[in-house]
């Protein structure tokens, strides 16, 4: 289930909003950070998508 990369998103967003609460001097960079995450797990998700078939 953790392992999903949807739910891997999700845990990221989290982990950004958590972080930017806790420096929020910081939270441009948490942001584009957890960004290049979530584009990095919907191509991971695409390619296991095609693995699937």
């Amino acid at each position: 289930m953790w392992l999903d990369p949807a739910n891997a998103k999700v845990i990221t967003q989290h982990i950004a909003t958590v972080l930017a609460t806790a420096a929020p001097e910081h939270t441009a960079r948490f942001k584009e950070n957890a960004e290049a995450v979530s584009r990095s797990l919907d191509q991971l998700d695409n390619l296991l998508a095609l693995l699937q078939r």
